[in-house]
């Protein structure tokens, strides 16, 4: 969703209008060709991919070769029954394959077991349970002496490829393997609560670890699962 600018016209006078508008980017596989975009009325699945439908007979772009579908895995997308993948195979009479992003589905493990040892979420940023409940302030707690948790190795990665959030979970995985979480990265603040991103929530557990000498089973449960 953007806000996009419109021009709209009153009478014999025009005036412009900031609007909140669905876009959906459509691209070609293999090199990312950029094919074009359009702005449904809404964000419904029926929407999207009626318009996806629609966009391609207007441009002349056949469907006849289309094999696989890329997109996220949000429920809009993948849903078995009337997401909008399904909805295409419906309308091509054909099933096709489905890329979904592994980052994307990566979280949903982690969503579920927090959501089963803490309570569900109460909103778009915030929890019912007592651990979710101090993860918006968790940067605020000092440094305790903590329990390490070992990990057997860890991943080879180029810094260089990595965003802020995903440095700092790094970090905090590396101070809880080691048992000492340096004043520096203590004083970071990670990265806000919001259920579309979950890895910002990850990091904040093990902030939540840090300070904790005694922590609950089901913390230690949820720092030892990121």
């Amino acid at each position: 969703k953007d806000k996009t600018k419109m021009q709209l016209k009153k009478g014999s006078k025009y005036y412009y209008k900031i609007v909140t508008e669905e876009h959906v980017t459509l691209t070609q596989e293999p090199h990312s060709i950029y094919v074009g975009h359009i702005s449904p009325e809404n964000g419904t699945s029926v929407k999207i991919a009626y318009g996806i439908v629609d966009f391609c007979d207007s441009n002349g772009i056949s469907l006849d070769n289309l094999v696989a579908v890329g997109c996220d895995g949000t429920n809009v997308n993948t849903g078995a029954l009337g997401g909008v993948i399904r909805l295409l195979e419906m309308k091509l009479d054909r099933p096709l394959h489905w890329f979904i992003c592994m980052l994307h589905a990566n979280e949903l493990p982690f969503r579920h077991l927090l959501c089963k040892l803490d309570g569900t979420t109460s909103g778009p940023k915030a929890f019912s349970g007592p651990i979710g409940k101090l993860l918006p302030i968790c940067e605020t707690f000092p440094v305790k002496h903590f329990s390490t948790i070992e990990m057997n190795s860890f991943p080879d990665v180029n810094f260089k490829d990595l965003s802020t959030d995903q440095m700092y979970l790094y970090k905090m995985c590396h101070a809880v393997n080691n048992g000492e979480c340096p004043i520096n990265l203590a004083n970071k603040t990670p990265g806000p609560v919001v259920h579309s991103r979950w890895l910002t929530t990850a990091s904040r557990v093990l902030r939540l670890y840090v300070s904790m000498e005694d922590p609950t089973e089901n913390l230690v449960t949820l720092a030892t699962f990121v």
